[in-house]
């Protein structure tokens, strides 16, 4: 029995002594250097601008499907395209230039008009009768001075007020007047159905 108690002995001494060997071959802890604090922080301000740009796709993601659900009209092709009508000027997009848009626009009434004894053109629309009566305005100061030279003239209001209707009815032509991801889809449509109730020529639109 002391035998193995001294047998038993030995081989804890063996194995504490190897222990203690093993633990001082062990490395020390070493301090993060500056250099890896740096590489954090780069990393930081790389993950936080992923999120950011996620946060704004997802924003302007949930900006389109609020627009598409109030039912606005997102470019000229979907009124146009469906109703075979002619874009006269679209002004919402940005490399539009103003002064020869109209000078453009001005030409293509005298040809669409050519040969038509009124030479008056409404001028109607969903956007501020403002924004019309500026257009009507624009327009006339381009006309050529002359006996036959058109005519614009706004008509705001011509879905509700039974005076601007009548005006309508006055007219050779109607240019429509609508506002990129404002005017609304079925209210255009409303629009168009009651110029051709009035009996007059849709000659084209213009977009804001």
């Amino acid at each position: 029995y002391q035998v193995a108690q001294n047998d038993a002995l030995t081989k804890l001494q063996s194995s504490l002594y190897t222990a203690q060997n093993q633990s001082s071959g062990l490395t020390k802890p070493v301090a993060v250097d500056q250099y890896s604090k740096k590489y954090m922080l780069i990393n930081g301000i790389k993950l936080g601008l992923v999120g950011l740009a996620a946060g704004m796709v997802l924003a302007l993601a949930a900006i389109i499907v609020m627009i598409i659900r109030k039912g606005v009209i997102l470019s000229p092709e979907e009124i146009d395209g469906e109703f075979g009508l002619r874009t006269l000027a679209d002004f919402s997009d940005r490399k539009t230039e103003e002064a020869p848009a109209l000078e453009f626009m001005l030409a293509r009434m005298e040809n669409c008009m050519a040969g038509k004894e009124n030479r008056e053109i409404g001028i109607v629309g969903s956007v501020s009768a403002e924004q019309i009566e500026k257009l009507a305005s624009k327009l006339g100061e381009r006309v050529p001075a002359a006996k036959d030279a058109l005519k614009f003239v706004a008509i705001p209001d011509f879905m509700k007020d039974a005076a601007a209707f009548r005006k309508l009815g006055d007219m050779a032509g109607v240019i429509l007047t609508e506002q990129i991801g404002k005017s609304d889809y079925m209210m255009i449509r409303k629009e168009i159905a009651l110029i051709a109730e009035s009996g007059r020529e849709l000659v084209g639109t213009v977009y804001y």
